[in-house]
């Protein structure tokens, strides 16, 4: 990919040179191209066809046939970019015309020509000015960033549950799990997903557990100060607050005062919404993000990090509750399930995806797992895989726009397969097992560990992926299963 700037000035064959010093930067890793149309008609189709990143624009357009005041730009442009005036004077002429665009909420800098001219002194402050900007617009977090040939890791928990009975060792996990990855990953993961199961029964002093459980995990590894976008986590089924997400199916006899059970759901529910609340506020203190969870909307997409070559999606399984008490078997409800393939669908409209690898978060399994005998949990695999509303492999692996990695928990083991439309179109999913030492809650045979993974990158783009599964053995944890994926040209996944 590359971060595409239009640089609009009546002048531009005598001064291409000076603007070039632009192209030997780069934005958030993303190499810059210049584009220099040579007339306003050239410039109005450019618009009209293609996206850009960012406008350069020259304030007095007056020679070699532009004649056009800054009014007309600003109309063509239309708030699609950031925008930058650069004038050689920045007289009572030149303010005269771009006073009424300086309160522009899309007008971000004022350049002068003359830094153009001496670019060993102001090269890096035109680099700052443009970079802030662009990443602003384009919701990037400049903050991180990596080499083009840099691998991206990831440290994938699922089902702490904590609240559920704990051996006294378990209070010693985080920093058995700590030593583990510091000793291969010394910096720490690029990022943590957490594919639900937080807690075991929804409740805030469990999430103050988890909290306290991340803040340690996380200390001293490299950027990891909380709250931090790169800590990517869904709900699942445990972390609904029970008492909260059945109450609108109880009422209150103020006669009797005794609780019954109604016969329906009310239209509009006004209880059940707050089941996840405080999953919400933990998931507030721990990503600093609160965008998603609420009666209208139970997903979440992060772009921040597209200019990594990944693009991340959330969405809440465990959303539909049964009558009476308990979650229903993990569904996707359909309106979100199709906003976030609309959204991916929009991302490779603007020819975002081609280079970016998607990955998707859930708590249940995306796919029936029955099939794998090494990972079925005596037939309770088949029982809580998720239900989505439109078959499998229509709607996660037969379109170029969506997930290539989905991420989930929920059967205690661990599980890497990949899933297939055709021989070059397909998914790659994977699952965690828990990072907690046994209890009565959970199944004695169950795995009990995490994963990492890695994301290997050739010139910026993703060649290959590596995984590894650790479990606990004998109170310590070792590496249990290494596996490889190779990219192929259609952006899927096969077995190396």
């Amino acid at each position: 990919m590359k971060t595409r700037i239009l640089v609009i000035d009546d002048e531009v064959n005598d001064r291409q040179d000076n603007y070039n010093i632009i192209k030997d930067m780069e934005c958030a890793g993303e190499p810059i191209e210049l584009v220099f149309p040579c007339s306003p008609q050239e410039f109005t189709q450019l618009l009209s066809c293609q996206q850009f990143d960012a406008f350069i624009v020259d304030v007095i357009l007056s020679k070699n046939k532009w004649d056009m005041r800054m009014s007309q730009v600003f109309r063509v442009i239309n708030g699609k970019g950031p925008v930058f005036l650069v004038s050689s004077q920045w007289d009572s002429t030149s303010m005269t015309e771009a006073r009424e665009f300086i309160y522009r909420d899309n007008l971000k800098g004022l350049f002068s020509w003359s830094e153009f001219l001496c670019p060993e002194k102001h090269k890096q402050t035109i680099w700052f000015q443009l970079e802030s900007a662009i990443c602003e617009w384009k919701g990037l977090d400049k903050k991180l960033r990596l080499d083009h040939n840099e691998k991206i890791t990831i440290l994938h928990l699922s089902d702490l549950q904590f609240g559920a009975a704990r051996t006294p060792h378990s209070k010693l996990e985080w920093q058995d799990v700590k030593n583990t990855i510091t000793y291969e990953w010394s910096k720490g993961p690029t990022f943590i997903a957490i594919t639900g199961d937080i807690t075991e029964n929804g409740l805030p002093n469990e999430f103050n557990q988890a909290e306290e459980w991340m803040k340690n995990l996380v200390k001293d590894w490299n950027g990891w100060e909380l709250p931090n976008n790169r800590l990517l986590l869904v709900p699942g089924n445990h972390d609904a607050l029970l008492p909260l997400s059945v109450a609108d199916y109880m009422e209150y006899a103020r006669t009797t005062r005794k609780i019954q059970w109604k016969d329906s759901l009310p239209d509009s529910p006004s209880m059940t919404a707050f089941a996840f609340t405080p999953f919400l506020q933990f998931a507030q203190a721990m990503s600093g993000e609160n965008d998603w969870i609420r009666p209208d909307r139970q997903y979440w997409i992060r772009e921040q990090f597209k200019h990594l070559g990944v693009i991340f999606f959330g969405c809440n399984t465990a959303s539909k509750f049964a009558p009476q008490g308990g979650v229903e078997k993990g569904t996707i409800l359909e309106n979100d399930f199709l906003s976030v393939s609309q959204k991916l669908r929009s991302l490779a409209t603007e020819n975002t995806l081609p280079d970016c690898i998607v990955i998707g978060l859930g708590h249940h399994p995306p796919f029936d797992l029955s099939t794998t005998n090494e990972n079925t949990c005596n037939g309770y695999t088949k029982l809580c895989t998720m239900n989505t509303p439109i078959s499998s492999k229509v709607g996660y692996v037969e379109y170029a726009y969506v997930p290539r990695i989905l991420l989930h928990g929920h059967i205690h083991k661990r599980e890497f397969s990949i899933h297939k439309a055709t021989s070059e179109m397909s998914t790659v999913s994977i699952a965690a097992s828990t990072p907690s030492l046994p209890d009565g809650s959970r199944f004695q045979d169950a795995a009990r560990g995490f994963n990492m993974i890695e994301l290997l990158r050739t010139d910026g783009t993703f060649k290959e992926m590596k995984c590894w599964a650790y479990e606990w053995d004998q109170e310590r944890l070792e590496k249990k299963k290494e596996i490889s994926f190779s990219r192929n040209k259609r952006g899927g996944f096969t077995n190396s």
